[in-house]
């Protein structure tokens, strides 16, 4: 081959080569881009689908905290808000669908008892009506009884004065007797006045001690100032996630659930609380407790952590924090998940060593009988508590829940 055709052959082929990049390149290039985009549409997608979900988690969760503080004055308007809720979750397609069933199971279930309560106090509301008519008739009665007495005492009187101006020694004295029939009457009144005042009074203190405390314990209003240079040194180290499941535990709440299933209620705590809540199946199977076991409570304004020991004493299951989450186990399980700390208490005592020894008891007698009582060993539990005089400690072995409540307490 002659070297000017091969030059012509080469020139060919470098044409053909550089047209077929610049075809190919751009195909490439765009398929880049279209996968770029298609990644950052994706990831966009997700976000918005993220922030959805939260947003109505957290509709539900203001529809369920809102329904259940009117359920006591307006237990009719908490079921028609939470049948609103129910109808917006019907037509909901953000959620997964596990997710929308078990927060439809949940409306359902206290829409329920909102509307069982309704029920209940409308029937005390007529009664009350009729308890009401039945006082207002017999005081009507009663005033009428009195205001024919108090006629009767005047026209009495009446006499009295014009006889006693006709010189009647005999009607004057029936006169004296009538006004002092009529003292009695007047005094009888006032003392039934104030016996209604003290019984009233009385049954407001009795109301007043039956109140249900805030919290778990209380302590003297100069604790606080009495240890304040206490050194945190035993502690028990908590994450922060730990911390917040502890500070949860101790926030107040009201809660109603009749006849609700186990699972319904769980469900509801972890909703409204936000509360990671574990229930290990093995346990429920160990106490013949199942998902569909009915949970009757109901009460206001008390601490997460009382609502919870209330509902799983009843069913033969505590729980435990553990693993920055609150897990539901037996109460055998609950006992056996022991700490040992040390609480230094020098600053708490004064005087030798026998009257140490007594401070010492003392203390040990109210922190076994206010906090967690029944977690104590002679009063069922496993829990144990001395006091070391030679490092003026008191040395407890407890719950890895018990333990940070102590500490707050003994500092």
């Amino acid at each position: 081959m002659s070297l000017p055709r091969f030059a012509r052959l080469a020139r060919l082929c470098a044409f053909l080569w550089l047209g077929m990049a610049l075809l190919i390149s751009p195909s490439i290039l765009l398929g880049q881009g279209s996968i770029g985009r298609d990644t950052d549409a994706l990831d966009q997608a997700r976000r918005l689908q993220q922030v959805a979900t939260q947003k109505v988690e957290s509709e539900i969760r203001t529809v369920l905290r809102d329904a259940e503080r009117q359920m006591a004055s307006d237990p009719a308007g908490a079921e028609e808000q939470l049948k609103g809720a129910l109808s917006r979750l019907e037509n909901d397609t953000v959620l997964s669908e596990s997710r929308r069933e078990t927060l439809k199971r949940l409306l359902k279930d206290r829409i329920r008892v909102a509307a069982s309560t309704a029920q209940e106090a409308a029937r005390q509301t007529a009664e009350q009506g009729a308890k009401q008519a039945k006082v207002a008739a017999f005081r009507m009665a009663a005033d009428q009884s009195l205001t024919s007495q108090e006629a009767m005492l005047r026209l009495r009187q009446g006499i009295q004065k014009w006889q006693k101006e006709a010189g009647n020694p005999a009607a004057a004295s029936a006169a004296e007797r009538t006004n002092s029939m009529a003292d009695r009457v007047m005094e009888n009144r006032q003392l039934q006045t104030e016996r209604e005042r003290r019984t009233t009074d009385a049954l407001r203190q009795i109301d007043r001690t039956a109140l249900l405390p805030r919290s778990d314990f209380e302590l003297p209003k100069d604790w606080k100032a009495r240890t304040q240079n206490r050194k945190g040194s035993n502690d028990i180290p908590l994450t922060p996630k730990e911390r917040a499941v502890l500070r949860t535990l101790d926030a107040p709440i009201s809660v109603s659930f009749k006849n609700s299933r186990f699972e319904d209620v769980i469900d509801y705590l972890q909703t409204v609380t936000g509360l990671p809540i574990a229930v290990h199946r093995t346990a429920l199977e160990a106490v013949g407790v199942s998902y569909d076991t009915p949970v009757t409570l109901q009460i206001k304004g008390v601490a997460l952590r009382s609502v919870l020991r209330k509902i799983l004493n009843e069913l033969g299951l505590a729980y435990v924090v553990k693993d920055e989450t609150l897990q539901v186990v037996t109460a055998e399980e609950a006992r056996a998940t022991l700490v040992v700390r040390v609480h230094y208490i020098g600053d708490l005592l004064f005087g030798g060593e026998l009257a140490r020894q007594i401070q010492a008891a003392q203390l040990i007698e109210l922190i076994t009988s206010t906090i967690e009582p029944q977690s104590w060993q002679g009063h069922g539990g496993s829990g144990k508590i001395f006091y070391d005089d030679l490092r003026r400690s008191l040395v407890i072995q407890q719950s890895a829940e018990v333990q940070p409540v102590l500490s707050g307490g003994l500092r």
